[in-house]
């Protein structure tokens, strides 16, 4: 059974393009994997999947942008499993991008049966992934690598919603869209 899970989907542009390799144990995701994620649903089945899609509201959240920050390790802080741009907190949208997207998150996860998330919300955008079998020098290496890489001035809009699932071709991408639907017009934040 393939996990599920909610997000929006990040256009990798010129930014992306421009990362140079990561070192030997961990990879960088495929551009069309790039997304920020908003209720992770596990193994819940495809119907429960996109019931608890259909049950959000799009147009509520609106269409907003996103200024990236700091590369950092995200999982076991001993043993991290991947490197994501953490979302700027001194960018006003990016301030409240939690605050927008956590009741659409509480939406989903009740509309699929599982129970409310009681951490908080950590907005992100995962770019590459550290292998499970990657020694401790290549874990230091990759985090090197992460603090040399500067995203900072890399702005990027999202407007669409997507129900994501594992992909079937895994050589060429990890995760398959099954549905996606735009988000409502941009809202502005002071």
């Amino acid at each position: 059974m393939s996990s599920w899970f909610v997000g929006l989907p990040v256009a990798a542009g010129d930014w992306f393009a421009r990362l140079s390799p990561p070192p030997n144990g961990t990879r960088l995701l495929s551009a069309a994997d790039l997304h920020l994620t908003v209720a992770f649903l596990g193994n819940v089945g495809e119907r429960r999947a996109r019931v608890a899609f259909q049950a959000l509201a799009p147009a509520a959240i609106g269409r907003f942008e996103i200024l990236l920050g700091a590369i950092v390790p995200m999982g076991n802080p001993r043993r991290p499993s991947a490197l994501s741009a953490l979302i700027d907190p001194t960018d006003s949208e990016g301030r409240s991008i939690a605050e927008r997207l956590a009741p659409a998150r509480d939406v989903i996860l009740d509309a699929a049966g599982l129970p409310p998330e009681t951490r908080a919300m950590k907005p992100h955008v995962t770019l590459a992934r550290v292998r499970r079998t990657a020694v401790m020098q290549d874990r230091q290496r990759a985090l090197a690598w992460a603090s040399g890489r500067d995203l900072a001035s890399v702005r990027i809009g999202l407007d669409r919603i997507a129900l994501y699932t594992g992909s079937r071709d895994r050589s060429a991408r990890a995760y398959d869209i099954a549905e996606s639907r735009a988000l409502g017009p941009r809202v502005h934040v002071s």
